[in-house]
């Protein structure tokens, strides 16, 4: 069961920074994240990765989150019928929750 992923505008800026951010860090440690992202979004695409849920918000919203390895960043997602719905590459330590608007309208609380 393979699902396309729609990922957000804002969600891939973030991914962005971040990748340069951290490649500015240390040469090839945001070639290292993107890489990990990749993973993920494929992970999530084929069904073969399992989300969990978030902290904070009721299970029937279906927004589940990825923590990634080595880096402080969760991608937020939301299932819905027709794909999966990347929302944030959010950093676990600043501003939680930012994202809430950015979730499909049904979704929102």
């Amino acid at each position: 069961m393979s699902k396309p992923l729609v990922l957000a505008a804002d969600a891939s800026e973030e991914l962005r920074r971040a990748i340069r951010h951290y490649e500015d860090e240390r040469p090839g440690l945001g070639v290292e994240l993107a890489d990990l992202v990749e993973k993920v979004f494929h992970g999530l695409a084929s069904g073969t990765l399992r989300p969990v849920t978030v902290p904070g918000l009721p299970l029937e919203l279906g927004v589940r989150r990825v923590l990634l390895d080595r880096f402080p960043f969760a991608i937020i997602h939301a299932d819905e019928p027709d794909a999966i719905h990347i929302v944030a590459v959010a950093h676990l330590r600043r501003r939680p929750g930012y994202w809430l608007s950015r979730l499909p309208a049904r979704k929102q609380r």
